[in-house]
C-alpha cells in the first residue's frame, strides 16, 4: 500500500483510498508473511527518506474464563479421600479476531496451581495436553477457535486428601494463543468423608431345622454433610452349620 507524503498509512479501517489514511485489513486475518516496500512515484529530494520504518500495533485477544467443579458430595462438593474429582475450565473468545497457534510455539496455556488439598491425577477434553509438575498443572491447545466460539471444556481430574479443608479456593490463569492473560476462580466445598458401622443382631433363640433370622444395619457415622455414593456392600461369613 502507498503511503501519503509525509505521512503514515494505518492498515486498520475502512478501504484504502489515494491520500487517506485508510485500510484494508480490518475484519481480516493479518496472521501470515509481510512484505515491505517503498513506493515513490516522484523524485523530490526532500521527500526522500533516509530511513523508514513499519510499526505494528498487536491487540490480544480478550476471553471470559469460567472455573468450576464436580465431585461425589452434596451439589457437586468434593469429599474427603475422594480420587478424580473434576476441575474444570471454559474458554470463551470475546475477540476481537479468533486465537490460535500460528508458528506452534505459543499455544494456548491454562496453568492450575492446586492446593495442598489436591493432586493431579488425569485430564480429558478435545485438543487438549496436560502434565503436572509437584502442584503446578500446565494444560495447553493448539486449537484456533473464532471470535464468539469457545475451546472444549478442560477436565482436570484430581485426588482429594483425607484431612481437606471444609472450603478452599482454585483459581486457573489464561495464557498464551493470541490472547490477553486472564483468569478464573472458584471456590470448593468438601464434605467429609462417610464412616460407616455395622452391627449384626437376632432375636430370640434359633431352633435346628428351622429358619434363623439375622438383622445387619449399616450406619454412616461421621458428621451431617457426610453422604456414601454408588454401591456400599456387606459381606457375612456364615458359621458353620448355617
Amino acid at each position: 500500500q502507498q503511503a501519503t507524503d509525509q505521512g503514515g498509512f494505518t492498515f486498520s479501517t475502512g478501504t484504502y483510498e489515494s491520500g487517506t489514511g485508510g485500510g484494508v485489513y480490518q475484519g481480516t486475518d493479518g496472521n501470515g508473511v509481510w512484505s515491505l516496500y517503498f513506493n515513490q512515484n516522484t523524485h523530490e529530494g526532500a521527500l526522500n527518506p533516509a530511513t523508514w520504518c513499519m510499526n505494528l500495533t498487536y491487540t490480544p485477544v480478550t476471553v471470559t474464563v469460567t472455573a468450576g467443579h464436580n465431585g461425589d458430595g452434596h451439589s457437586g462438593n468434593f469429599v474427603q479421600g475422594e480420587q478424580s474429582a473434576h476441575i474444570t475450565a471454559a474458554i470463551t473468545n470475546n475477540g476481537t479476531g479468533s486465537t490460535g497457534d500460528p508458528d506452534g510455539l505459543h499455544p494456548l496455556t491454562v496453568t492450575d496451581l492446586l492446593n495442598t488439598p489436591l493432586t493431579y491425577a488425569s485430564f480429558s477434553g478435545t485438543g487438549w495436553s496436560c502434565s503436572a509438575t509437584g502442584p503446578v498443572v500446565t494444560c495447553t491447545n493448539d486449537s484456533d477457535v473464532a471470535q464468539s466460539a469457545s475451546y472444549p471444556t478442560l477436565t482436570i481430574d484430581v485426588n482429594v486428601a483425607g484431612s481437606a479443608p471444609s472450603s478452599f479456593n482454585n483459581a486457573v490463569l489464561v495464557s498464551g494463543g493470541g490472547v490477553s492473560n486472564n483468569s478464573g476462580s472458584d471456590t470448593i466445598n468438601v464434605d467429609p468423608a462417610p464412616v460407616l458401622s455395622v452391627t449384626k443382631t437376632h432375636t430370640g433363640t434359633f431352633t435346628q431345622g428351622s429358619t434363623a433370622v439375622w438383622d445387619i444395619t449399616v450406619s454412616n457415622t461421621a458428621a451431617a454433610a457426610s453422604m456414601t455414593t454408588g454401591t456400599v456392600t456387606v459381606s457375612d461369613t456364615l458359621p458353620a452349620g448355617y
